[in-house]
């Protein structure tokens, strides 16, 4: 798209989706075709380089080039509303966990336990471990462990397999 409308425009800034990118080819997509104008669209350290930025920001673009951008800065502002919801979510959590943080740094004390899985692990199981009678109730509960017949382990042998596989497969396993 850029280079069949001849826009240099990565040659000359280093994050071309920066706010001044995005508010160059925001003016492109809005029919913008004076170069010194899009140029002058430039913040912070961008602005020193005028000159080069005006060339590399002069090209003939068309209207499927100006549909594409349309498209690309529809993508980037969803990219955006999502990033803001899990920000906040992510303020919300902590927030809700800030009465478990004892818990919490307990968790993270064990060997591969991170601060997701702690989490997770509060989220999923609670704090009072009072309703399960002992460790190994916490562990069934959790599918951690082999079913009393064994006749049913080829089940929990093959629910392990599958989900050691899904976790290969991330990258995990």
């Amino acid at each position: 798209m850029r280079e069949g409308a001849n826009l240099k425009l990565g040659a000359v800034a280093t994050d071309v989706l920066g706010t001044s990118g995005r508010n160059m080819l925001a003016a492109i997509r809005a029919g913008e075709a004076d170069p010194t104008v899009r140029a002058e669209l430039a913040r912070g350290r961008l602005r020193a380089k005028l000159p080069p930025l005006r060339q590399a920001v002069e090209g003939r673009v068309t209207a499927p080039h100006r549909l594409r951008i349309r498209h690309v800065l529809a993508h980037i502002a969803h990219i955006d509303f999502l990033e803001q919801q899990l920000a906040e979510l992510t303020a919300e959590i902590a927030a809700q966990l800030t009465p478990f943080a004892e818990a919490v740094a307990l968790l993270e004390t064990i060997a591969g336990v991170a601060a997701a899985a702690a989490t997770t692990s509060i989220a999923e199981i609670g704090v009072d471990m009072t309703r399960l009678p002992s460790a190994k109730h916490l562990a069934s509960w959790a599918g951690l462990c082999l079913p009393r017949q064994p006749a049913q382990w080829w089940q929990a042998f093959e629910w392990a397999d599958h989900h050691r596989q899904r976790l290969a497969a991330c990258g995990m396993g």
